[in-house]
């Protein structure tokens, strides 16, 4: 009987079996699609309140206008520091993005 802390929703959980492990990677893959949709949905807002083009935000937040079209339409999750560097850019906190 193992027991860990996953670091989505800080829940513990105590594993008996594979398919106690198989319903936790369901769970970790379906937060990371909620996560994913979750920063895609405030950044096309965040975009839009501070009325500037992807192709400006794109280039300072230091990234492709393809990546961040694909960043607001769900298809990736950008890195921390992806995430940091277009809070920057549109001069908002990191947590806008998550909250």
């Amino acid at each position: 009987n193992y027991s860990f802390w996953l670091p989505i929703g800080y829940k513990k959980y105590n594993i008996m079996g594979d398919n106690k492990c198989s319903n936790i990677l369901k769970y970790i893959k379906m937060n990371e699609h909620n996560l994913r949709k979750t920063i895609a949905d405030n950044l096309r807002v965040l975009r839009a309140k501070s009325r500037i083009s992807q192709d400006i935000l794109a280039e300072k937040a230091g990234i492709s206008t393809k990546y961040l079209t694909q960043i607001e339409n769900e298809k990736v999750n950008p890195s921390i520091l992806e995430v940091y560097n277009l809070a920057t850019a549109l001069n908002v906190k990191v947590d806008d993005f998550v909250y």
